[in-house]
């Protein structure tokens, strides 16, 4: 169906409602992206740590107890 189709057939109201249901979708995803960079910069922040500290628990210990 073509846009002048569905205009002949439904009418601008029903075409503007659907294009400004396009546009919503498009913005609510726009709005997101920064979020979800946000979270996977997070994410790799505390892997590094968690791969930091886990490797600092399991490090053997001389006599003194101080890590080698």
């Amino acid at each position: 169906m073509s846009l002048f189709e569905v205009l002949r057939a439904y009418g601008a109201p029903a075409l503007l409602r659907f294009v400004l249901a396009l546009l919503a979708f498009l913005v609510l995803h726009l709005v997101r992206l920064p979020f979800v960079l946000l979270v996977l910069g997070l994410e790799a922040g505390l892997r590094a740590t968690d791969r930091y500290a886990t490797r600092q628990a399991g490090a053997p210990r001389c006599a003194e107890g101080v890590a080698r």
